[in-house]
């Protein structure tokens, strides 16, 4: 018999600060594995910690554990007699659309090689790998929300325009115009910002195609690249923001790079 679990699935927020059993339900979870001690895992970061739980039936199925400010899934776990029923996946779906509900640009998770392949089937895209006591591998893999917007036609409210005074960096000219992304305003109540390309001049609105979007590897904010043609020089682009940017870890995904991407997969 087939069994529909998201059909019967409800998803309940919790603190990881709030007493409560799916503290048990974690330790079931992982209580195979000799190297990942949970007790030690909540102590050192339940402050910041929220937990998105798949229940049926009063019974929790699974979960997951992440940063509050969803940049980060720490751990995902399922009840072991619901594994390979497509649990954990509706689970990492349902957060993703939380993420965007909450203006959330990129996500990050640290798993198991064994695992990865769950996150590649959601869209997250493998980052680096890193070794641990020489012979144990954790994968470091990232989703990236907003890639859709690739190639699309936007209009640029502009109110940091090409010459004025950086808004946050101290005796730094705006290299280029800078504004927010109207029709994402006004549709989400979302506050994306966008750096204009090629038009040196102060503008007040701009209408270009999004040929790049930046990430910042250690939050969840982003920043469209906007140009009026489809294609930049890269090189020059990335000179442009360079002083807008310092101090920050950052990546950008092209747009023909991720249409080349997308062809080859």
């Amino acid at each position: 018999m087939i069994v529909n679990w998201a059909s019967n699935m409800r998803y309940v927020f919790v603190s990881a600060t709030e007493e409560h059993n799916a503290f048990t339900f974690l330790n079931t979870c992982f209580s195979n594995n000799k190297r990942f001690n949970i007790r030690s895992f909540l102590e050192q970061h339940k402050e910041n910690i929220d937990i998105l739980l798949a229940m049926q039936d009063e019974r929790i199925q699974g979960a997951i554990f992440y940063a509050k400010d969803f940049s980060k899934i720490y751990l995902i776990g399922t009840e072991p007699s619901v594994r390979k029923q497509s649990v954990a996946t509706d689970l990492l779906l349902e957060f993703q659309k939380m993420c965007k509900d909450n203006h959330v640009f990129r996500i990050e998770v640290e798993c198991f090689p064994k695992v990865k392949d769950l996150f590649a089937n959601v869209g997250f895209i493998e980052v680096s790998t890193r070794l641990i006591d020489d012979d144990f591998q954790l994968v470091k893999m990232e989703y990236l929300l907003y890639e859709d917007m690739l190639s699309t036609k936007v209009q640029i409210n502009v109110d940091h325009p090409y010459g004025s005074w950086h808004p946050s960096i101290p005796d730094l000219l705006m290299p280029c115009n800078m504004g927010y992304v109207d029709q994402l305003l006004l549709e989400y109540g979302e506050i994306v910002n966008a750096y204009i390309l090629d038009e040196f001049e102060p503008l007040e609105t701009f209408c270009g195609h999004v040929v790049g979007i930046l990430y910042e590897n250690q939050t969840s904010y982003c920043r469209f690249l906007v140009s009026k043609l489809c294609e930049v020089n890269k090189q020059q682009a990335i000179m442009t923001i360079a002083p807008m940017e310092q101090g920050k870890e950052t990546r950008i995904v092209w747009f023909d790079d991720f249409k080349c991407s997308r062809k080859v997969s």
